[in-house]
């Protein structure tokens, strides 16, 4: 079984917006052969309109058969999991991001230390 990834560019994040993607994933072809459905957004999903809309849909999902898990990487999430990742932030974001996102990994490379990874 697969894991569906989704990101929409808004403006400001709603609990319309969170619901709007589930019921399109559910509505598409993928629901039938996910395990995980992953709405990523830039924007903060710890207010707590969200973290209802998210645990609602999240039970929703469980309840198909078979369960689907979902997951919502939001910016805090996001940033956690490019910590881990500075050669990809370096390749995609570009060498200002870079430097400003992961500091130590710049200043490592700049050195000629440990390549970022």
């Amino acid at each position: 079984r697969s894991t569906v990834y989704q990101c929409r560019k808004v403006e400001k994040l709603t609990a319309a917006d969170i619901r709007s993607a589930v019921e399109d994933f559910e509505a598409g072809e993928w629901a039938k052969r996910a395990s995980r459905f992953v709405f990523a957004t830039s924007h903060e999903a710890v207010r707590r309109e969200l973290a209802d809309t998210i645990v609602e849909l999240s039970d929703r999902l469980h309840g198909h058969e078979p369960a689907i898990s979902f997951v919502v990487w939001d910016a805090e999430t996001l940033a956690g999991l490019l910590k881990d990742e500075p050669a990809l932030v370096r390749d995609f974001f570009g060498p200002g991001h870079f430097e400003a996102f992961v500091p130590e990994a710049a200043r490592a490379a700049s050195e000629g230390k440990a390549a970022p990874q």
